[in-house]
């Protein structure tokens, strides 16, 4: 039994066919415009831009503390102002080997850091007024990644990090709330 094959098509020329019979699927479709959350799955009809580098400096993930050198490290805290609008995320003091200072989750990373510790594997300290932070029983500092991050899903950089027909995956949309 002989078997039909059609004839072989140019690898271009097969992507216009192909984007050509796409078009005729879509024909008619109605573009609307959505808030995030009710566009996941949905598909873009136009490029995605994000107007700033996600996120828009270095941050810790989690509450702790910011440690340079091996423990146990000597506590150094910012001047906590007594205004209250004040963003004490962004407060930092630059630290050096053997010293520590406390860290808020999307706290700003100090000049100096080299791991964050979660506030729950440490112990603290007090003798004589100076406070010394050390690894609760069990626990090691494990070094930070280096300091920003490469882009990519879960951080992206300014500019199109979306194309035009393109799913909205769901673990984006945390970004905007």
């Amino acid at each position: 039994m002989p078997h039909h094959h059609p004839p072989a098509v140019a690898w271009e020329q097969a992507r216009k066919n192909l984007h050509a019979a796409g078009l005729t699927c879509t024909a008619g479709t109605d573009v609307e415009t959505l808030p995030p959350k009710a566009a996941i799955g949905r598909y873009t009809a136009d490029d995605v831009y994000s107007l700033m580098d996600v996120p828009h400096y270095d941050s810790s993930a989690m509450d702790g503390y910011a440690v340079s050198g091996t423990p146990p490290w000597l506590l150094v805290t910012p001047e906590y102002p007594d205004d209250e609008r004040v963003n004490i995320h962004r407060l930092t003091v630059a630290i050096e080997p053997g010293q520590a200072t406390p860290i808020l989750t999307g706290g700003l990373l100090p000049r100096g850091a080299q791991a964050i510790v979660r506030e729950e594997h440490t112990t603290l300290n007090t003798v004589g007024g100076i406070t010394t932070v050390t690894m609760a029983s069990g626990h090691i500092p494990r070094p930070m990644a280096p300091i920003s991050a490469a882009p990519g899903p879960s951080c992206p950089q300014a500019g199109c990090w979306l194309s035009a027909a393109r799913s909205l995956p769901p673990a984006l949309p945390h970004f905007w709330g």
